[in-house]
């Protein structure tokens, strides 16, 4: 094999970075540095690029991220695909922002990360390599998250967390919710039921257990590790496991519409069955929503009363089993 080499002119890439930011004016430039640099060298094309302009740069693997910043490279860091659930610590120490489309691994990222850690979420656009599918897309218009840490993201609330907590609260009866009852005293009859757990998969678990102190039931969830290990779930402007006076088990009917999207019928239901827990009791409830409305009542169809407080609806499918001795419910598709 005769002897090769490759100049790089650093000065060239500047160059025409530089041009490349003057012709998108306002918008970002991110540097595609992966694969070593295709070639060129990973860190010095990364650095000339941000000195000719680039704002971020993108790699294709974690491994490739976290090379980066150990050389120094302080501007975001794009993950182009997404991450394996075992790099979830490293994405998280080493600020990466990675690409993601699967519920397992945001899920696994939620219970590592802070509040606000910034992601791209990958829409299939056609290839069908990669991402999420354009019908999951539609799933999630309209739906925003305020980062109350962040007054300069634009998806901010534009407050810092501390003053969110601060703001006034304004509290309506929904037509929707005036069928329902509620007593202080719990309703005559009832099993213990000081915890329940809800297992949706196996990366996806959700704990109840009763606290008699509070009156109320607070929630764990597992940390999409397949593992069980359950973890209280906390509030972010308090810091204080979530607690719900009641927990609301719906069981409805489920069917796919499409291999990734699942529609449930909850309006105009007649009825149908459920379970309803309140001071570490369960009881068997009937509910339906005729006229808009949603109903609780028992077997002789006499009204049955939440706690006042607040009320936490777990919907599973018609399909999935509850074992009363146990206290847990498996979800079944349908």
């Amino acid at each position: 094999m005769r002897p090769s080499w490759v100049e790089v002119d650093l000065a060239a890439i500047r160059h025409n970075v530089a041009a490349i930011a003057s012709a998108v004016g306002s918008s970002e430039v991110c540097a595609v540095v992966k694969a070593d640099g295709y070639g060129h060298g990973d860190v010095p094309v990364a650095e000339a690029a941000l000195e000719g302009g680039a704002t971020r740069v993108a790699v294709a693997l974690v491994s490739e991220g976290v090379g980066l910043r150990e050389a120094g490279i302080e501007a975001p860091i794009l993950v182009l695909s997404e991450p394996l659930i075992d790099d979830v610590e490293d994405v998280v120490r080493w600020n990466l922002i990675p690409a993601v489309y699967r519920r397992s691994f945001i899920e696994a990222l939620g219970a590592a990360a802070s509040a606000g850690f910034p992601v791209h979420l990958k829409v299939d656009t056609g290839m069908h390599r990669v991402g999420a599918s354009p019908e999951v897309a539609e799933q999630l218009t309209g739906v925003q998250t305020a980062y109350g840490s962040d007054p300069e993201n634009i998806s901010s609330a534009g407050l810092e967390a501390s003053e969110l907590g601060g703001l006034p609260c304004r509290h309506g009866k929904p037509s929707s919710l005036a069928g329902l009852a509620f007593d202080p005293a719990a309703p005559a009859g009832g099993d213990s039921a000081e915890f329940l757990r809800v297992i949706y998969n196996t990366f996806n678990q959700v704990g109840w257990e009763y606290e008699a102190a509070q009156g109320a039931y607070l929630r764990s969830q597992d940390k999409a590790d397949g593992s069980g290990t359950l973890y209280p779930t906390l509030e972010n402007l308090t810091g204080e496991q979530l607690a719900f006076e009641n927990v609301l088990v719906l069981f409805a009917n489920h069917h796919f519409v499409k291999p990734t999207i699942i529609e449930i019928n909850l309006m105009f239901v007649e009825e149908h069955r459920g379970l309803l827990f309140r001071d570490g009791l369960v009881f068997p409830v009937t509910w339906s929503t005729l006229r808009g409305e949603l109903r609780l009542s028992d077997g002789q169809g006499n009204p049955l009363p939440l706690k006042p407080g607040q009320t936490f609806l777990e919907v599973v499918s018609y399909q999935t089993t509850w074992n009363p001795d146990s206290h847990i419910i498996r979800y079944h598709n349908p």
